[in-house]
């Protein structure tokens, strides 16, 4: 969904947010020029603000970014696709003999749950840490997603990133404030920690 990533930029120039980083994983399997395009303004949009390493595509084969367990390879993956992502300074391949869904940090949901006999650590959010007082300042690093969701961890699966009570706020719903959406989700969690239930 390049026009959307494109469209959450768009907002951000708006609204004269900044951007400090960015994080995108993708197969490889398709590469339009649209995507080309929305990774280089992206980039331009970040660059200089913090260094590049909080900047990264990631080109990724493994069984996360796949659509079953059949596709755990990079067969079927054009070759000319993998250059010209590798072609930017901020992207990287993955290892693709590493079983990431087997890490200790995994989260376990999503593709990992589904194609692996492994408990990994459950999906839960925490509480979004702020400083009150003249300025409202957050203190945790929050992750938009490309349907425009602000969310408390990037680790999240899919379907988890879709539960209404994990969402902080949708920037592109009008009038959106960060402050009173931050204040809403935090009444949400019971104690400082949210358990994901995923139906």
């Amino acid at each position: 969904m390049p026009h959307i990533i494109s469209q959450i930029f768009d907002i951000a120039a708006e609204k004269d947010v900044d951007i400090g980083q960015f994080y995108i994983a993708t197969n490889g399997k398709v590469v339009t020029r649209d995507f080309l395009d929305v990774l280089f303004k992206a980039y331009i949009y970040c660059d200089g603000i913090y260094d590049d390493e909080t900047i990264c595509l990631e080109i990724s084969s493994d069984i996360q970014h796949q659509e079953s367990a059949d596709s755990i390879s990079n067969e079927g993956i054009p070759e000319e696709n993998i250059k010209k992502l590798l072609a930017f300074k901020f992207a990287g391949k993955r290892d693709e003999g590493t079983n990431y869904a087997t890490h200790k940090g995994t989260i376990w949901g999503g593709r990992s749950k589904d194609f692996y006999s492994f408990n990994g650590r459950e999906e839960k959010v925490s509480k979004i840490h702020v400083t009150l007082g003249q300025d409202f300042m957050v203190e945790d690093t929050l992750m938009l997603n490309c349907k425009g969701n602000l969310i408390p961890d990037c680790d999240l699966s899919y379907k988890s990133q879709d539960i209404e009570e994990v969402i902080i706020c949708n920037v592109r719903r009008k009038g959106f404030s960060l402050q009173n959406s931050i204040k809403r989700f935090n009444r949400r969690c019971a104690g400082d920690i949210y358990d994901i239930k995923v139906a």
